[in-house]
């Protein structure tokens, strides 16, 4: 998932925020390790982008186009990634 995190972190300097992944478990959302960037801000996250299972927070001034543009790509990578480790392999 290091390509993930990789577009995390663009994310992050591209639009001076704080972003990071969750994955919806039952009625919770659950931090994905490792797959967050930028740098604390004092303000309340908000729900950049969520599909069926996984959810960008930022901690960003405004959500626009590019943003969730973006987002949407981290999402796609993040369900590629999981779905590469979830395919059980012959042996």
């Amino acid at each position: 998932m290091s390509e993930c995190k990789e577009m995390l972190q663009k994310i992050a300097e591209d639009f001076n925020c704080k972003v990071w992944v969750c994955e919806k478990i039952s009625k919770r959302v659950s931090f994905i390790k490792d797959l967050k960037a930028g740098v604390e801000r004092f303000e309340a996250p908000k729900v950049i982008v969520e599909d069926d299972r996984f959810v960008v927070f930022g901690q960003v001034d405004e959500i626009c186009p590019k943003l969730i543009d973006a987002a949407w790509k981290v999402i796609d990578c993040v369900r590629h990634s999981a779905k590469n480790i979830e395919t059980p392999t012959e042996g």
